[in-house]
């Protein structure tokens, strides 16, 4: 498992026409699942010229969108579809067939959470510019995801920029040269409710606009807070397995450990973790200084793990019975 992650600077993505492509990626709990999550996120803490999605099974708004791909699980859809890939090998040959792809839109996205103690919401605005000869006809969607995933995949770290739900999504029409401007709030209270008032550094908004003939992506721009929460996530042992002397055994219905196991975690944050707290039946237990820790007391107990940075924490969770 890799080691521990402390990120210090992130670079924007940066919403320049033609240099950014857009991914939307298929997974379930399985290893290539796993494998298309380490891939992406990777590629975006480098900076590279791509934005993407994951869409979890576990999110059923996520799978009612994969219907329109009749997507397998798990599978990438690069711009649309313009190119589908199910192994990892294929995906930077993708990458490079879209990143030569003329996209004639300039799209730009910006999300901020409204102060009105009248209105609640992340206010999202996005401009559209018509680069092209002719007029342009599409379809907009706003896309809103959790940076840190209230989902793991089945190696036990959480998804990165995991959809959530629309935003908006509406047509769009703009003659050549034209730029429009379009907003819309986004309200947590529908399904996500918890967010507003423990989530709001965690969310992002990615704004794409689809060709109405082709179905390919013309544009492409994200929006992420100034400061992004904490990710931290118990990967070893799994949720709902069972292990004996630190061996996995197989798949159950809860978590059981045989001779006690040491406990893996992983974490990062944007602008670097202060610390690491454990926490074993909810008492406090100590600083972590490594992404390891020794669990073997009898009987039925849970821990839990926060990262913190200046201004935040995220925390993750385990129950299990240790015999």
């Amino acid at each position: 498992m890799r080691k521990l992650l402390i990120f210090i600077t992130i670079l924007f993505l940066l919403p320049i026409a033609n240099a950014q492509i857009f991914a939307e990626v298929a997974v379930k709990d399985d290893e290539i699942s796993q494998e298309f999550n380490d891939i992406f996120f990777n590629k975006w803490l480098n900076n590279e010229s791509i934005i993407y999605v994951m869409m979890p099974i576990q999110n059923d708004f996520a799978n009612e969108w994969m219907k329109k791909y009749n997507a397998s699980y798990p599978s990438i859809y690069f711009d649309g579809g313009y190119r589908i890939v199910k192994n990892s090998n294929e995906i930077n040959n993708a990458i490079q067939d879209c990143m030569e792809r003329n996209k004639i839109l300039k799209v730009e996205t910006k999300a901020e959470w409204l102060a009105c103690p009248c209105v609640r919401g992340l206010d999202i605005v996005t401009k559209i510019k018509n680069n092209g000869n002719n007029t342009y006809e599409g379809i907009l969607r706003v896309y809103v995801v959790e940076i840190n995933s209230r989902w793991k995949n089945d190696g036990g770290e959480r998804y990165h920029f995991s959809f959530l739900e629309f935003a908006d999504v509406k047509n769009v029409e703009l003659k050549p040269g034209e730029e429009i401007t379009t907003s819309v709030i986004w309200d947590t209270k529908h399904h996500y409710p918890d967010i507003y008032t423990n989530g709001k550094n965690n969310v992002a908004a990615i704004a794409v606009v689809f060709n109405r003939k082709t179905g390919y992506v013309d544009g492409v721009a994200s929006s992420l807070p100034s400061n992004i929460s904490p990710y931290i996530s118990i990967v070893y042992p799994k949720n709902d397995h069972v292990y004996i002397f630190g061996r996995e055994i197989f798949k159950a219905w809860k978590t059981i450990i045989i001779g006690g196991i040491n406990v893996r975690i992983e974490a990062w944050d944007d602008h670097g973790i202060k610390k690491i707290e454990l926490y074993k039946d909810g008492e406090f237990a100590g600083l972590l200084d490594k992404n390891e820790f020794r669990w073997d007391e009898r009987g039925a107990h849970s821990i839990d793990v926060i990262a913190y940075d200046d201004i935040q924490s995220s925390s993750d969770h385990m129950e299990a019975l240790i015999l």
